[in-house]
């Protein structure tokens, strides 16, 4: 089973004292020129809000966790990240958000830094062989599973390879 990373919306909830705030059941609503949302600076996710949710004002952020008081105190109506991320942060004990069940419709894709100078031939084809391989033995569902959402510092038994 191939799991994918969706982006969803991390809406200000009842508790925070705005009242139209607490009438947003669907992103559809948050397509209006009356409402703001959050998304960290240099990520996908404002090209995602200017997407699917083009009618509404985009504020930038430095770090999520700003992002998220931003929607605690009622200073935007909703702040766009992955939605494990968002839960894993509600599960800890923030307050005063609240998760929507509709999901952005972007999928997030695995990224890989290399490096200009790499004197591997075919790097680039390699790993992404290994990510494809990795995601069909379904290693890459149970690091995500293990380390993500249980939060996890176990490490599995890694054979040493005969002829590295």
């Amino acid at each position: 089973m191939k799991r994918v990373f969706i982006l969803f919306l991390f809406l200000l909830s009842t508790l925070s004292g705005i009242a139209d705030a607490a009438e947003i059941t669907s992103k559809e609503q948050l397509n209006h020129f009356s409402r703001t949302v959050g998304v960290s600076q240099g990520s996908i996710d404002e090209d995602i809000v200017k997407r699917e949710l083009p009618e509404s004002s985009i504020v930038y952020y430095s770090d999520n966790y700003m992002g998220y008081v931003a929607v605690a105190a009622g200073k935007i109506d909703a702040y766009i990240y992955d939605r494990q991320q968002m839960a894993l942060t509600i599960e800890s004990g923030f307050q005063g958000v609240r998760l929507l069940d509709e999901p952005m419709d972007e999928k997030v894709k695995i990224a890989v830094g290399i490096s200009s100078i790499s004197k591997i031939p075919d790097l680039e084809d390699k790993i992404n062989t290994f990510i494809t391989e990795i995601r069909a033995d379904g290693t890459l569902d149970d690091m995500y599973q293990r380390w993500v959402l249980e939060q996890s510092e176990e490490m599995t038994e890694i054979e040493l390879p005969s002829s590295p």
